[in-house]
């Protein structure tokens, strides 16, 4: 199967840190904080679209016993050789979240870097959820973000290129808000040997998803909504939140 972020995951930290600050620093702060009000114990955590690692490595560092999952082996690559130096108590599986079977439970699980937008329909999302559900002990928190109708309004309707040290990425997006589907096509120019460049293209979709959708198919696979609060990307004022976080409870 086609995995758009096999050719994103050699730049994928690169790329991250183009926000006022790198994503991954916002979401050690939300997960820290939720867990902080809650008082939750470090357990066994699940990291769903792990992507590259960060949240699993923060997590395992601060005690944790943690899962990562992703369906992209050029990113659970990169998660591998961030750990390799260090001591920590990961286990990085290849597994699409829909597909998800892992034969143990969690007492948390989070999902970020609007992976649940990376699923394109209603029936996709439920069937992810539900195999997430079982996976997690009644009273679990499942954590997760989405974005805003104002994020792909506002980013997912421009084209952009950004220079890198080794290598030129021109990202054309396009949104179509009556379908709620939006689309990426990524250019990347890799310097080689030689002052050469290889050229690869990674197409991804997305869906946004209302709060009213998503809430009901969170009630119909066995979550409760505790509290969904905005998330701002940048330090200039956003027009409204780009993201969404999402703080559920398994029942």
């Amino acid at each position: 199967m086609y995995e758009p972020y096999d050719t994103l995951a050699f730049l994928y930290d690169d790329w991250q840190k183009s926000f006022a600050k790198p994503y991954s620093e916002t979401v050690a702060s939300l997960l820290r904080k939720e867990i902080r009000s809650n008082r939750i114990k470090p357990g066994k955590f699940l990291d769903l679209a792990c992507g590259t690692g960060d949240a699993a490595i923060l997590m395992a560092a601060e005690g944790w016993s943690v899962t990562g999952v992703d369906s992209s082996a050029g990113m659970l690559r990169r998660a591998r050789d961030k750990t390799k130096k260090r001591k920590l108590n990961i286990s990085f599986l290849q597994q699409r979240m829909e597909e998800l079977d892992i034969q143990e439970t969690f007492q948390l699980a989070g999902s970020f870097y609007d992976s649940v937008n990376h699923i394109p329909s209603k029936r996709q999302l439920q069937k992810m959820l539900k195999q997430v559900r079982k996976h997690l002990d009644a009273e679990s928190l499942f954590m997760f973000d989405s974005n805003t109708l104002s994020c792909y309004r506002n980013l997912w309707n421009i084209t952009s290129v950004g220079h890198e040290d080794g290598y030129t990425l021109i990202i054309e997006n396009s949104f179509n808000e009556s379908t709620a589907r939006a689309a990426s096509s990524i250019t990347v120019f890799q310097r080689e040997k030689e002052g050469k460049y290889s050229k690869s293209v990674a197409r991804v979709k997305e869906r946004w998803y209302t709060d009213e959708e998503l809430e009901t198919l969170l009630n119909k696979t066995g979550f409760q909504v505790m509290r969904r609060d905005p998330v701002y990307l940048f330090s200039y004022d956003e027009p409204d939140p780009y993201k969404q976080w999402w703080v559920c409870k398994a029942v």
